[in-house]
């Protein structure tokens, strides 16, 4: 008889980790060993089970999930990590991979698409489909382009680089604020001029600024 595949699901909201468990354990090949919504729990469910992968939904992390994606990365370089994604995290997938992600399950795959992504991963295959491996050539073609064409936008004042660091770590207002001694308004409002010089919407575009404009180095 085939062994389980033993996972553990990183999830933010218990709604959305217990569809994901609903659908693996319908698997007679994948066995969930625990959730955690948060990394501190997730590190310690990882030492306690260590499972054959990790499933990580990054949708529901914020600043695209870099932060605690270290973090795992760094304690279970071992251990392969299965991230659910969409299309507009693309800008990403360098990162993702140089973290050593070894697949990408989109966010409208079907069921039977992530059972056999955790398979593969679990067998010590990668899972990117052609899809991911053209956003993949796009993003490092940008990114060339970028190394040689691109410089940080001069507009951003000194505080306000300070401030998109912070946020590229996953800190909050609060934690921004008592860092650079700053009220949490205060920070909002840097946080609005820089997604106004920057032309963007989000703290997810935001954080893909600063990645590909090396500014956190």
């Amino acid at each position: 008889m085939e062994s389980k595949c033993n996972v553990v699901i990183f999830e933010s909201y218990p709604l959305f980790s217990s569809g994901i468990k609903t659908i693996l354990n319908a698997s007679n090949s994948i066995r969930v060993a625990g959730e955690a919504s948060n990394i501190d729990h997730l590190l310690q469910l990882v030492l306690k089970t260590n499972p054959n992968a990790i499933v990580f939904d990054i949708l529901h992390c914020i600043n695209a999930g870099l932060k605690p994606l270290r973090k795992i990365a760094r304690k279970f370089p071992h251990i392969p990590i299965l991230l659910i994604v969409g299309e507009e995290y693309a800008d990403c997938f360098d990162s993702y991979f140089q973290l050593g992600v070894k697949g990408f399950i989109f966010k409208d795959d079907t069921s039977a698409e992530l059972i056999q992504a955790i398979k593969e991963v679990c067998s010590g295959r990668d899972h990117f489909r052609d899809q991911v491996r053209t956003f993949f050539k796009e993003s490092l073609k940008r990114n060339r382009r970028g190394k040689t064409s691109k410089q940080p936008d001069q507009s951003l004042s000194d505080r306000e680089i300070s401030v998109l660091k912070l946020f590229c770590r996953g800190l909050t207002y609060k934690e921004i604020g008592n860092k650079l001694c700053i009220s949490p308004r205060t920070v909002e409002t840097h946080k609005q001029n820089i997604l106004s010089k920057l032309k963007m919407k989000s703290t997810v575009d935001m954080v893909k600024y600063a990645f590909h404009h090396q500014i956190l180095n």
